[in-house]
Protein backbone atom coordinates (compact mmCIF):
# COMPACT_ATOMS: atom_id res chain seq x y z
CA UNK A 1 0.00 0.00 0.00
CA UNK A 2 1.43 3.49 -1.17
CA UNK A 3 0.32 5.76 1.03
CA UNK A 4 0.31 10.10 -0.22
CA UNK A 5 2.53 11.49 2.47
CA UNK A 6 -0.21 14.34 4.11
CA UNK A 7 0.31 17.73 4.10
CA UNK A 8 -1.87 20.31 4.93
CA UNK A 9 -2.48 24.21 3.11
CA UNK A 10 -4.53 26.53 4.82
CA UNK A 11 -5.13 29.65 2.58
CA UNK A 12 -7.14 32.61 4.96
CA UNK A 13 -10.26 34.34 2.99
CA UNK A 14 -9.93 36.85 5.96
CA UNK A 15 -7.32 38.51 7.20
CA UNK A 16 -9.07 38.06 11.06
CA UNK A 17 -9.24 34.43 10.50
CA UNK A 18 -7.27 32.45 12.78
CA UNK A 19 -5.19 29.33 11.14
CA UNK A 20 -5.91 25.93 13.09
CA UNK A 21 -3.25 25.14 15.25
CA UNK A 22 -2.47 21.83 17.48
CA UNK A 23 0.28 20.49 19.90
CA UNK A 24 2.65 17.72 19.12
CA UNK A 25 0.44 15.19 21.29
CA UNK A 26 -2.86 16.31 20.03
CA UNK A 27 -4.77 14.40 17.25
CA UNK A 28 -6.64 17.23 15.58
CA UNK A 29 -5.89 20.89 15.10
CA UNK A 30 -7.99 23.76 16.84
CA UNK A 31 -10.70 25.35 14.40
CA UNK A 32 -11.89 28.91 15.46
CA UNK A 33 -14.78 30.86 14.50
CA UNK A 34 -14.45 33.62 12.06
CA UNK A 35 -17.77 35.96 12.97
CA UNK A 36 -18.28 39.14 11.60
CA UNK A 37 -20.10 40.74 14.78
CA UNK A 38 -18.24 41.20 18.28
CA UNK A 39 -21.40 38.84 19.51
CA UNK A 40 -23.55 36.96 17.77
CA UNK A 41 -26.55 34.79 19.50
CA UNK A 42 -27.33 31.26 18.48
CA UNK A 43 -30.61 30.78 20.08
CA UNK A 44 -31.76 27.29 21.60
CA UNK A 45 -32.16 24.15 19.44
CA UNK A 46 -31.19 25.91 16.19
CA UNK A 47 -28.70 24.53 13.71
CA UNK A 48 -25.57 27.59 13.03
CA UNK A 49 -23.36 27.72 9.80
CA UNK A 50 -20.10 29.35 11.58
CA UNK A 51 -17.54 30.61 8.91
CA UNK A 52 -13.54 29.73 9.63
CA UNK A 53 -12.67 32.25 7.51
CA UNK A 54 -10.23 29.44 5.79
CA UNK A 55 -9.76 26.94 2.99
CA UNK A 56 -7.75 24.17 2.50
CA UNK A 57 -5.68 21.52 0.70
CA UNK A 58 -5.19 17.87 1.45
CA UNK A 59 -4.17 15.51 -0.77
CA UNK A 60 -6.83 13.24 -2.39
CA UNK A 61 -6.35 9.57 -0.59
CA UNK A 62 -6.91 11.76 2.58
CA UNK A 63 -10.03 13.80 4.32
CA UNK A 64 -10.66 16.78 6.94
CA UNK A 65 -12.55 15.54 10.08
CA UNK A 66 -14.53 17.78 12.37
CA UNK A 67 -15.18 16.83 15.48
CA UNK A 68 -16.43 18.07 18.79
CA UNK A 69 -14.51 19.21 21.14
CA UNK A 70 -15.24 18.65 25.37
CA UNK A 71 -15.35 22.21 26.01
CA UNK A 72 -18.38 22.76 23.18
CA UNK A 73 -19.93 19.63 23.85
CA UNK A 74 -19.68 20.13 27.46
CA UNK A 75 -21.61 24.12 27.09
CA UNK A 76 -24.51 22.09 24.66
CA UNK A 77 -22.72 22.92 21.75
CA UNK A 78 -23.25 19.86 19.44
CA UNK A 79 -21.07 19.44 15.68
CA UNK A 80 -23.12 18.65 12.81
CA UNK A 81 -21.71 17.86 9.58
CA UNK A 82 -17.81 17.94 9.19
CA UNK A 83 -16.26 15.37 6.36
CA UNK A 84 -14.17 18.19 4.12
CA UNK A 85 -13.19 16.44 1.24
CA UNK A 86 -9.96 16.85 -0.39
CA UNK A 87 -11.15 18.52 -3.01
CA UNK A 88 -12.97 20.98 -1.89
CA UNK A 89 -11.43 24.46 -1.68
CA UNK A 90 -14.10 27.29 -0.65
CA UNK A 91 -14.54 28.52 2.92
CA UNK A 92 -14.66 25.96 5.46
CA UNK A 93 -17.73 26.39 7.60
CA UNK A 94 -18.84 24.05 10.98
CA UNK A 95 -22.06 23.40 11.71
CA UNK A 96 -22.99 23.62 15.35
CA UNK A 97 -26.59 23.30 17.33
CA UNK A 98 -27.50 24.70 20.45
CA UNK A 99 -28.70 21.99 22.43
CA UNK A 100 -29.17 23.71 25.18
CA UNK A 101 -31.83 25.60 26.56
CA UNK A 102 -30.26 28.82 27.17
CA UNK A 103 -29.02 31.01 24.19
CA UNK A 104 -25.46 30.65 22.86
CA UNK A 105 -23.50 34.25 22.96
CA UNK A 106 -20.28 34.10 20.95
CA UNK A 107 -18.82 36.78 22.26
CA UNK A 108 -15.07 39.01 21.43
CA UNK A 109 -15.20 40.90 24.71
CA UNK A 110 -16.34 39.44 28.14
CA UNK A 111 -15.93 42.99 29.71
CA UNK A 112 -18.66 46.38 29.77
CA UNK A 113 -19.33 46.12 26.04
CA UNK A 114 -20.82 42.79 26.77
CA UNK A 115 -22.86 43.90 29.58
CA UNK A 116 -24.35 46.64 26.87
CA UNK A 117 -25.08 44.14 24.62
CA UNK A 118 -27.41 42.27 26.72
CA UNK A 119 -29.18 45.28 28.21
CA UNK A 120 -30.02 46.43 24.34
CA UNK A 121 -30.77 42.87 23.59
CA UNK A 122 -32.84 42.18 27.04
CA UNK A 123 -30.60 39.74 27.97
CA UNK A 124 -29.19 38.30 31.25
CA UNK A 125 -26.19 36.93 32.38
CA UNK A 126 -27.53 33.61 34.38
CA UNK A 127 -30.45 33.40 31.04
CA UNK A 128 -27.17 32.63 28.56
CA UNK A 129 -24.52 30.64 27.64
CA UNK A 130 -20.93 32.91 26.94
CA UNK A 131 -18.71 31.29 24.72
CA UNK A 132 -15.64 33.30 23.57
CA UNK A 133 -15.17 33.89 20.14
CA UNK A 134 -11.05 33.16 20.74
CA UNK A 135 -12.08 29.29 21.76
CA UNK A 136 -12.03 27.04 19.01
CA UNK A 137 -15.34 25.25 18.22
CA UNK A 138 -14.19 22.42 16.63
CA UNK A 139 -10.92 19.80 16.11
CA UNK A 140 -10.00 18.48 12.95
CA UNK A 141 -8.81 15.26 12.06
CA UNK A 142 -6.49 14.65 8.75
CA UNK A 143 -7.24 10.86 7.98
CA UNK A 144 -6.07 8.54 5.42
CA UNK A 145 -8.90 7.61 2.94
CA UNK A 146 -8.03 5.12 0.92
CA UNK A 147 -10.16 5.66 -2.87
CA UNK A 148 -11.65 1.76 -3.24
CA UNK A 149 -13.71 0.61 -6.20
CA UNK A 150 -17.10 -0.48 -5.55
CA UNK A 151 -17.84 -4.41 -6.31
CA UNK A 152 -21.47 -5.83 -6.41
CA UNK A 153 -21.64 -9.47 -5.72
CA UNK A 154 -24.48 -11.97 -5.94
CA UNK A 155 -23.63 -12.94 -1.77
CA UNK A 156 -21.22 -11.63 0.91
CA UNK A 157 -18.88 -14.05 2.85
CA UNK A 158 -21.33 -14.29 5.88
CA UNK A 159 -18.22 -16.02 7.80
CA UNK A 160 -18.52 -13.02 10.56
CA UNK A 161 -19.04 -13.61 14.38
CA UNK A 162 -22.15 -10.89 13.70
CA UNK A 163 -23.56 -12.21 10.33
CA UNK A 164 -26.83 -10.48 9.23
CA UNK A 165 -27.53 -9.41 12.98
CA UNK A 166 -28.63 -5.68 13.64
CA UNK A 167 -29.04 -3.29 16.12
CA UNK A 168 -28.89 -5.14 20.06
CA UNK A 169 -28.19 -8.61 18.40
CA UNK A 170 -24.56 -8.71 19.93
CA UNK A 171 -26.29 -8.19 23.45
CA UNK A 172 -23.79 -6.04 24.65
Amino acid sequence: MNITKPYFKIKKFREDAIVPSKRKEDAGYDFYGNFKNDFEIFDSAHINLIPTGIGCEIPCDWVLLLCERGSTGVRGISKRAGVIDSGFRGEIFVALNNTSSKPIIFAKYEDSRLDDFLLKNKLFKDDVTIYPQAKAIAQGLLLYCPHVEVEVVEELNNNSERGTGTIGSSGK
